[in-house]
């Protein structure tokens, strides 16, 4: 490869993926590329000498008909294989194409090509790094290559080639000190796509340019520089604009009115403009504005240099309101504001880690392949918030080498200090007038906010899941079997027969070896003492459980919090030797890593990747012991209701331990730890009152039910004419000990409704395993192939569920727990959710016991004061999902008669919206209603 090679971009559509399996091609297409432009192109329908199956038909719209007179390959094959020579073979998804091809150059007597090839996929993935999506179509939008026809050979290869030229143009713009780090991974890519790097890095040494400007080099990385912050003018404040005309005056058409929206910001602005203030609680339904409706607000009273704290619940809605609302904000407003976001530690890159990391040779490819997409990204990101990379997943070994642990952690002698992006994150919260949160972050860190900011304005979104958040948050889980496999890792990096290890490696260094003999021993006493302290806990907590339990595989028992304390407490006991193993681990460690940093010039590389590894290793124990020490601590706090339980995933193995624990409510807790730290919060979201009183929510969220003041705004939707609520008056009694019935009628119904309607359908479910069953049903028989079946823990994410069921017109997804709430498909996108049962916790649930248990004890029925109500918000926030915009229509069923037949029924439709029709029919007629309400 060199600036004179002539690049073949391929795409071929097949009959299928193996030519040994018969799979033929049935289009070739191919774009040639020279000097940045298309040179030349090539395509040709193919006769497969078969027939092609429907779904290969459905996806690339060749039929049979199309090819009936299309030429053979091996007619085409001598002069498409005479005019790939020369050239380097190109493709999306290259280890596709290349291979195939070749395949079939041989089944018709020609030699494999012997020219170079890289894939499109991977090089895009590392050289534009943040991008959300790389499928091909997704590319074409995002760069706006024409692509009309996806999944047709012509019109995918014409936009490879475009998206190609971007490639080419994008890696001959990367410094040289970038290239070089990029080369020096030593990435094993598709193919020959590594050479591109290699190539390029050749001529960016013939022909050295000047960083452009943003850029700047750090110790041999090169990263983008931080945007000034602009100066906020905090003189005279703007007044805020009470009436209507002044709003509209201000706004004019930037916005569309909205009766509801302008009421929610003028009782947030009034609140905090009088010393008599409430805590506020603010229902904003769908539809009404609700973000614009809390910003604006806070927008104005942040002139006077108080900031304001929004969290929301997830990260996700925090990138929404940087990308979506502030945009907006910023246009509405007659000054300037300040915004930042903010998350949790690791979610930024920490740059001392990450540089150490690309010293060190990895085994991992995946581990090589993120660090060559970093690489690239600290190009461009002034935030190193690692969220930008828009990964599917974060669990790869490598994110928990390089994410940040705290300002704690660094010191000003490493050498990003000055670019450390936590300490930037620091200097820009001290500046902002708005701060972004999500709940898990308010929960941790609501002090230190209170610390740089000085009692701040709070506004809690998606208010409901507050408590929830701060409970889980303050939870843990220490699995006995992953300390046990870190301790046995460890000791065959000290010592092995096969491998290389560290007393090899220190065996010229008595000093070394001596400290390695010591640490063996430690890990060895500590490997006894967490042997004995689990045996401990299951001969005192789960012994009896399993005899109850006996030919059940995993064994959960609740704990006694004074018992544990006793335990943990023992000055002789297994609890309290391990701990002091802790100490003396982490000592003989630190001494170690001395011995290592004064011989560091004698070390070879796969010397400092072996004790790397050690590290990172001793690190993992210690941070696993430190969360059972915070146990103890818990146990030992005295004011704050605690739960533990303990879990046996192997009858009788007492290594298969976990041990769990922490919150049990955050009553008690919020209002301490949280609230303390800000003046009186404002809480919104779409669904959070159960009943017409908001008593419930109230308690939830730990506040002060004559301090706090509750607004219900008005319902936007018409949904007398926009939406119907059946409820299935035949469906089978619930029976927990013969579900097969239940399954039976709900997967009969959810296909004739399917198969009747042909709408966008959302199954909700109470348990993944009924998810289960209904999918394996569905696909196996009960619906023809037209409606494709998506399920939660089946097909795959949520997010990859959500994202292909968008896709279809008459699909079905089927969920529990996270979906039935926070999924926003308007219009078509949805149009029939299916209600399988009422959504009631189990009671069996060993949380929801103890929860009841801690309720019984104030006296209060767990029933009505926590059951009821929660399920009754759970159902709303269900039936949120169907109309999300004014134009939406659409049907709710609910298989479960209990809404009608229970007095508790009644309280649950009190909650739902007053216009909804509730309409009480059997299945077959719920069936053709459906289908009328569609016509």
């Amino acid at each position: 490869m060199d600036k004179d090679t002539t690049y073949a971009v391929v795409d071929i559509e097949t009959t299928g993926t193996s030519v040994k399996d018969g799979d033929r091609v049935i289009q070739i297409g191919c774009a040639f590329v020279k000097h940045g432009k298309v040179v030349n192109q090539y395509s040709t329908k193919i006769n497969p000498g078969k027939s092609i199956p429907s779904a290969i038909t459905h996806l690339t719209s060749i039929t049979n008909r199309d090819v009936a007179s299309a030429p053979f390959f091996d007619d085409i094959a001598a002069s498409f294989y005479a005019m790939l020579q020369g050239t380097v073979f190109v493709a999306h998804n290259v280890n596709f194409d290349f291979p195939f091809l070749n395949a079939e150059f041989a089944r018709v007597g020609y030699p494999a090509l012997q020219i170079e090839a890289i894939d499109t996929v991977t090089l895009t993935q590392i050289l534009f790094p943040t991008l959300p999506s790389f499928r091909l179509r997704d590319l074409s939008a995002h760069f706006h290559i024409e692509h009309d026809q996806p999944h047709t050979a012509d019109s995918d290869a014409d936009a490879t080639a475009v998206l190609l030229i971007k490639l080419l143009d994008k890696l001959h713009q990367l410094p040289i000190n970038t290239l070089r780090q990029l080369t020096n991974l030593n990435l094993s890519l598709p193919q020959d796509t590594t050479a591109v790097f290699n190539v390029a890095l050749e001529e960016a040494r013939h022909h050295p340019s000047k960083l452009p400007a943003g850029e700047y080099v750090r110790d041999r990385l090169v990263l983008h520089e931080a945007t000034p912050i602009k100066a906020v003018d905090l003189g005279q404040p703007q007044a805020y604009p009470k009436s209507k005309a002044s709003k509209q005056k201000l706004w004019g058409t930037k916005i569309s009115w909205r009766d509801p929206q302008a009421k929610m910001m003028n009782q947030i602005f009034n609140n905090y403009s009088h010393e008599n203030t409430k805590n506020l609680i603010i229902e904003a339904p769908t539809g009404i504005g609700k973000t614009l409706g809390y910003a604006v607000p806070f927008a104005y009273l942040s002139q006077t240099g108080q900031s304001t704290v929004i969290s929301t619940q997830t990260t996700l809605l925090q990138g929404q309101f940087m990308q979506e609302t502030l945009p907006q904000l910023q246009d509405m407003l007659p000054f300037d504001l300040n915004v930042v976001a903010v998350k949790g530690n690791q979610h930024y890159l920490d740059l001392n880690r990450f540089a150490d990391t690309l010293t060190v040779p990895e085994h991992s490819q995946q581990s090589q392949f993120l660090k060559a997409r970093i690489l690239v990204w600290l190009l461009q990101t002034e935030t190193g918030d690692l969220d930008e990379l828009h990964l599917t997943s974060y669990r790869a070994q490598l994110f928990e080498e390089v994410c940040h642990r705290g300002l704690k952690t660094i010191k000003p002698s490493d050498p990003f200090y000055e670019d450390d992006y936590l300490r930037r994150l620091d200097h820009r919260i001290r500046q902002a007038n708005l701060i972004i949160v999500n709940h898990a972050y308010l929960t941790q860190h609501a002090d230190q906010l209170d610390t740089l900011l000085n009692k701040p304005y709070l506004l809690v979104d998606e208010a409901q899941h507050l408590p929830d958040v701060a409970v889980n948050q303050h939870r843990n889980t220490v699995r006995f079997h992953d300390l046990v496999s870190l301790l046995h890792h460890a000791q065959a990096n000290i010592f092995n027969q096969h491998d290389h290890h560290l007393t090899e490696m220190f065996s010229e260094d008595a000093v070394a070896v001596t400290q390695l003999r010591s640490l063996s021993n430690t890990l060895i006493k500590l490997d006894a003492d967490l042997d004995q302290f689990g045996h401990s806990m299951y001969r005192q907590f789960l012994l009896s459980a399993q005899v109850s339990a006996r030919g059940q595989r995993i064994v959960e028992q609740l704990i006694d919090n004074r018992q544990l304390k006793q335990l943990m407490n023992d000055d002789k006991g297994a609890f309290t030797t391990l701990m002091n193993g802790q100490i003396a681990l982490t000592t003989a460690l630190t001494k170690l890593q001395q011995r290592f940093t004064v011989q560091s010039k004698k070390w070879l590389n796969s010397d400092a990747a072996l004790m790397h590894e050690f590290a990172g290793t001793v690190g993992r124990i210690t941070d696993l012991l430190a969360q059972l020490d915070a146990f103890k601590t818990q146990l030992n706090d005295q004011e704050i209701a605690n739960v533990y339980w303990l879990r046996q995933n192997q009858y009788g193995d007492s290594s298969s331990l976990e041990l769990s624990g922490g919150l049990l409510l955050a009553t008690g807790w919020l209002r301490q730890n949280v609230y303390a730290h800000f003046k009186q919060p404002t809480f919104t979201g779409a669904t959070l009152f159960t009943s017409s009183r908001a008593n419930y929510l109230i308690d939830q969220l730990d506040l002060d039910r004559q301090e706090t003041a509750t607004k219900r705004l008005a319902e936007r939707f018409d949904y007398a004419s926009q939406a119907r609520l059946f409820v299935a008056t035949d469906a089978p009694a619930i029976n927990l000990n013969h579900p097969d019935e239940q399954i039976h009628y709900w997967d009969s119904t959810i296909a004739r409704l399917v198969q009747t309607t042909s709408r966008q359908t959302l199954v909700l479910f109470n348990s993944l395993a009924a998810v289960s069953a209904v999918y394996e049903a569905l696909t196996h028989g009960l619906l023809p192939e037209n409606h494709t079946v998506y399920a939660q823990g089946v097909t795959g994410s949520r997010e990859k569920n959500l994202k292909r069921f968008t896709t279809e017109n008459s699909a079905v997804l089927l969920g529990a727990a996270s979906y039935w709430e926070g999924i926003d498909l308007p219009k078509d996108a949805l149009e029939l959710v299916v209600i399988t049962r009422l959504p009631f916790d189990a009671p069996t649930d060993l949380l929801v016991a103890a929860t009841n248990a801690q309720l019984e004890a104030k006296g209060h029925n767990p029933f009505y004061s926590s059951a009821l109500p929660k399920a009754t918000l759970r159902l709303r926030q269900g039936i949120g999902r169907l109309i999300r915009t004014d134009n939406d229509r659409g049907v709710i069923v609910v298989l479960d008669p209990r809404l009608i037949t229970k007095r508790y029924g009644g309280t649950m439709q009190k909650a739902l919206p007053d216009a909804l029709p509730v309409i009480p029919q059997g299945t077959a007629e719920i069936i053709k209603q459906t289908q009328n309400f569609f016509k």
